[in-house]
């Protein structure tokens, strides 16, 4: 019986470090170079003749703020909220919530590019893959290490 539970409490241990380091991984700044959403498409930077800004993440610790500049001041909008990452599935999951919704995602890290195909809404499931993100109604955005 104790051999059972060492086993157990070292897999939970395993889980927790692996979390750990994907977060670390996702941890500083990051800039926009792409995405799209329904009709929008932000790597072109225009939506029916309307300049569309990029954005920046920022993430440190369990939070995340999103810096887009405003076409109307000097200031930008900023939303912040707070993640968590689910690393055992395939694609990995990550939640956002912010004080509105949990917007349930998957990303994917490869190098120094982040691409996150998320429930912009908050009412939808999680999505189950990156193909068929944009045709079952999910933002897809990518985002570069700064």
């Amino acid at each position: 019986m104790k051999a059972l539970l060492l086993i157990f409490l070292l897999i939970v241990i395993q889980l927790f470090q692996e979390r750990d380091k994907e977060k670390d991984a996702l941890q500083g700044s990051w800039s926009q170079t792409g995405g799209l959403y329904k009709d929008v498409d932000f790597s072109t930077g225009t939506y029916k003749n309307h300049a569309l800004p990029k954005s920046n993440l920022i993430i440190a610790g369990d939070s995340w703020t999103i810096e887009l500049r405003n076409l109307h001041g000097p200031d930008p909008e900023i939303t912040k909220g707070s993640f968590t990452l689910s690393t055992k599935t395939i694609p990995k999951g990550i939640d956002l919530k912010d004080e509105n919704r949990i917007s349930k995602g998957i990303y994917k890290l490869s190098d120094n590019i982040l691409t996150i195909c998320q429930d912009p809404t908050g009412k939808m499931e999680r999505p189950k893959d990156f193909d068929r993100c944009l045709s079952n109604g999910y933002a897809l955005i990518t985002y570069k290490r700064k």
